[in-house]
């Protein structure tokens, strides 16, 4: 399984990078050979989520960021994701989506999501002096 690096995610703002760090941690730490602590696991990881999703949307809002329909139309998208498969994994076979989904499509997302959206967020922040 891929493990997230912090040192490819970080984006010099103080806030996002700690979002980034503690889904990372969380993500690092899943123990995909137990299902019940998977679910429980992706659980906190949307909690998390949500809250930096929210915080992130804020400064969007704040600093005026043209593309925040578009950044949080993605962060729609992941959440709804992850709670179908969440939903679905009451079954043997919903588990191993869940599974197959966490490792591959969460992981991909994230990386992308950063390089792509999160980054042109950061650099538009910084042209503000917001840290």
């Amino acid at each position: 399984m891929k493990k997230l690096d912090i040192n490819n995610c970080l984006l010099n703002i103080e806030s996002m990078d700690k979002h980034h760090r503690d889904f990372i941690d969380m993500y690092n730490k899943i123990d995909f050979d137990n299902d019940e602590m998977l679910i429980c696991e992706i659980h906190s990881i949307i909690n998390q989520t949500k809250i930096h999703f929210l915080e992130e949307e804020e400064l969007m809002k704040k600093y005026s960021y043209p593309r925040i329909l578009e950044h949080k139309e993605e962060h729609d998208k992941i959440i709804y994701e992850l709670t179908y498969f969440i939903k679905k994994a009451s079954e043997p076979f919903g588990k191993k989506l869940l599974k197959s989904f966490c490792k591959e499509r969460l992981v991909q997302w994230f990386e992308n999501h950063i390089v792509s959206m999160d980054s042109d967020l950061a650099y538009s922040l910084k042209n503000r002096q917001v840290n």
